[in-house]
C-alpha cells in the first residue's frame, strides 16, 4: 500500500510491516509483530503520521479478540491498540477519515467499526445489513461525510457517517 502523497509504502504479512522509501525503495521501518499474526490490511493516514493495520484472528494464545492497532510511520513506534470486545471477526479492511482523526474497521462482523484516533475511542458500530453478507472493504468520502462498503456479491453500499444509515446500493 503507498502513502497518498507517495512518500511511503507499505508491505505486510505474516507477523510484521515493512515501509519503504517510494523513492529509493529502502526500508524505512520494520515492524515485528509479537506473537507473529498475518495482517490482513494496511492503511496510511492521509498526513503521513500514522499506519494502521487489521488481523487475522488466529489463535495466537492470547485472547482472540477483534483488533486494528496503530504505528508511527517515522520509526514504527506503537501508538494505539483500537480493541474491539463484542462478536470477533477478522478485520479486511481500515480506513483513515481525510483529516486522519477517524479510523473505521471492518471486522467481517456485518458491521463497521467507527474509532477516534487520538484516544481510541469507539464511537459507534454501524450495522451493515440485516442478513450475514461478507464485506471486504471500506472507505471515506473525501469530505468525510460518507463512507462506502463493497461486498463478495459486488454491491457497493453507500452509508451516511453521522448516523450509519444507508443511503445507496449500487450493482
Amino acid at each position: 500500500t503507498w502513502s497518498r502523497d507517495g512518500d511511503v509504502f507499505a508491505v505486510a504479512g505474516d507477523g510484521g510491516i515493512v515501509i519503504y522509501d517510494g523513492e529509493t525503495f529502502s526500508q524505512k521501518v520494520h515492524i515485528t509483530l509479537e506473537p507473529a499474526i498475518p495482517v490482513l490490511t494496511v492503511a496510511f493516514s492521509p498526513d503521513n503520521q500514522y499506519i494502521a493495520a487489521g488481523f487475522y484472528q488466529a489463535d495466537t494464545g492470547e485472547d482472540l479478540i477483534t483488533r486494528a492497532r496503530m504505528w508511527q510511520v517515522n520509526d514504527g513506534a506503537e501508538v494505539m491498540s483500537f480493541d474491539y470486545n463484542g462478536p470477533r471477526g477478522d478485520i479486511v479492511a481500515v480506513a483513515f477519515s481525510s483529516d486522519s482523526s477517524t479510523l473505521l474497521m471492518d471486522a467481517q462482523l456485518d458491521a463497521v467499526l467507527k474509532w477516534r484516533v487520538n484516544d481510541g475511542t469507539l464511537l459507534d458500530v454501524f450495522k451493515l445489513s440485516e442478513s450475514s453478507v461478507d464485506y471486504y472493504g471500506v472507505v471515506f468520502s473525501p469530505d468525510r461525510l460518507s463512507y462506502a462498503t463493497y461486498s463478495k456479491f459486488d454491491r457497493v453500499r453507500i452509508y451516511d457517517t453521522l448516523f450509519g444509515e444507508q443511503t445507496a446500493v449500487l450493482g
